[in-house]
């Protein structure tokens, strides 16, 4: 059984306000290497409500988590919307199940659902992994993925690059550009890299 090349993607979710978002990140993609592309939707605005909420009023870690990897779901389930020919996956089973089956030579595209897939691989998603905090984002979520997958890369699709020359993750951590748990994930993915979608 052969699989194809996997490349996750973390979308970033202020990418979410471009009206033409499609078609910009297909166009991206289109330059890229073929791979089974494993798409993981920042919470956007709704993860940015859910922050606002726990600054005002001191939600529970685990609730004010879930609350935002809920926020992921919704924007996974809206893009699959606005990309047809994309699969929603919610599970690692579902994302395995998928490599062997994609066509060569292709970029397949598979969106994450974020919360069916975090609650159902707690090994690799549970506090253990990655704590109850706001340490924690999308950024550390996809990271740990790509780990999960073997992943050849991840991408790290967002509205700007990091405004410094950054040396490391733990530079880019604390410029803001990535949370701040995900240094503590980088060293175990195989490549990763940014790129500003807005200038592409």
């Amino acid at each position: 059984m052969t699989l194809r090349p996997v490349r996750v993607i973390k979308l970033g979710g202020s990418l979410f306000e471009l009206p033409d978002l499609p078609r910009v990140f297909l166009q991206w993609l289109e330059a890229q290497p073929p791979r089974v592309n494993v798409i993981v939707p920042g919470g956007g605005a709704a993860a940015d409500a859910v922050r606002e909420a726990d600054r005002r009023t001191g939600l529970d870690p685990e609730e004010a988590h879930w609350l935002a990897v809920g926020a992921m779901s919704q924007m996974g389930n809206w893009l699959a919307g606005l990309l047809p020919e994309a699969k929603l996956v919610d599970s690692l089973e579902a994302i395995t199940g998928a490599l062997p089956q994609a066509p060569i030579g292709t970029n397949q595209l598979l969106i994450v659902d974020a919360e069916p897939l975090m609650r159902s691989a707690l090994a690799q998603f549970g506090p253990e992994s990655l704590p109850y905090s706001w340490d924690v984002t999308s950024d550390s979520i996809a990271a740990q993925l790509a780990e999960a997958l073997g992943a050849d890369e991840l991408v790290l699709l967002k509205s700007c690059l990091p405004g410094i020359d950054v040396r490391s993750w733990k530079e880019a951590a604390e410029s803001g550009y990535v949370d701040r748990h995900f240094p503590l994930i980088a060293d175990r993915v195989r490549a990763i890299r940014s790129v500003d979608l807005r200038t592409v």
